[in-house]
């Protein structure tokens, strides 16, 4: 455990993923918690890295992504790591072709200290020197989510997106066909009706989305005939057009470092805001405003 390295937190951090894996049907079946630990362990991987290394994370730390109390985190852990370690994802490029690949190769736990884990290196092609055809999400738009189905339609949504978010007068429109976010949801026998499939699934992802990750999405139906069978999607920034109560508590605490450092700038900073502001810079990675308009640069 001692050669393993701390997980970067830092929310500039993307989740770089070949296309073919958002779209692998057995991705659907991981629980929500076993997601966010899978795309935390694929946003510490470079885009320069040949292998994968093994990271270490902490209770307390997991407790957090998970959004339960420390005492229940062994039980969880223990929970997580094997559905993880015993996840095959298979990915289909023919009627009569398949590569399968586990996702994990290790999990380690102690529960007074630390979280060790690797990914398989079946997984290489899929997370590694991807040159074409991959999306790269922020791995903490996915964080504060509560639903998987919220968690893989904005993956899918952000590959349709080519990984950008909207700037305030630039929507971006792009389209999806019913079956494509039935197989990344799991949700092909499920919701059948697709009023039903809207208000479960649907709806309550593009709440999540705008919560989280500061873009609204508004769609309407695409027709085959009688049948719905897809939906055109519009996506607005909604940045400067949020209420206070709206804001994310992490966003209040980066506008409240905006603040501090404009104090700081004409020199009207008090001993208390100063201190105040080194914690921030600590904890929010040194992120300016500007950076988080600009959607985040890329740290490679």
């Amino acid at each position: 455990m001692d050669d393993a390295k701390k997980i970067d937190k830092r929310e500039n951090i993307k989740l770089a993923t070949h296309n073919s894996l958002i779209e692998a049907p057995d991705l659907a079946k991981l629980s929500l918690n076993a997601r966010k630990l899978f795309y935390v362990a694929v946003s510490q991987c470079k885009m320069s890295d040949t292998e994968f290394y093994e990271y270490e994370t902490t209770p307390p730390e997991l407790a957090e992504m998970w959004g339960i109390d420390r005492s229940r985190v062994y039980r969880e852990a223990e929970k997580i790591c094997k559905e993880l370690m015993g996840m095959v994802i298979t990915l289909k490029s023919g009627k009569k072709s398949f590569k399968m690949r586990h996702l994990y190769e290790k999990c380690d736990y102690d529960d007074d200290s630390v979280l060790v884990f690797k990914l398989h290196p079946e997984m290489t092609d899929l997370l590694l020197g991807l040159k074409k055809d991959f999306s790269q999400p922020l791995v903490w738009d996915f964080m504060r989510m509560r639903s998987p189905y919220s968690m893989a339609i904005w993956h899918l949504f952000q590959k349709e997106m080519q990984s950008f978010k909207p700037m305030m007068n630039s929507p971006i429109e792009f389209e999806l066909s019913l079956e494509e976010l039935r197989k990344v949801t799991g949700t092909e026998n499920k919701f059948k009706q697709v009023g039903q499939f809207k208000q479960f699934v649907l709806d309550k992802a593009i709440k999540e989305i705008r919560k989280n990750c500061w873009v609204e999405i508004t769609y309407r139906n695409k027709k085959r005939g009688r049948s719905i069978d897809g939906f055109y999607f519009t996506a607005k920034s909604i940045w400067g057009s949020m209420t206070d109560d709206e804001l994310p508590h992490r966003l209040r605490k980066r506008l409240r470092l905006h603040d501090l450092k404009a104090k700081t700038k004409t020199g009207s900073i008090s001993p208390e805001e100063f201190d105040e502001l080194q914690e921030l810079i600590l904890e929010l990675g040194q992120l300016s405003l500007e950076d988080i308009m600009n959607n985040y640069p890329l740290d490679d």
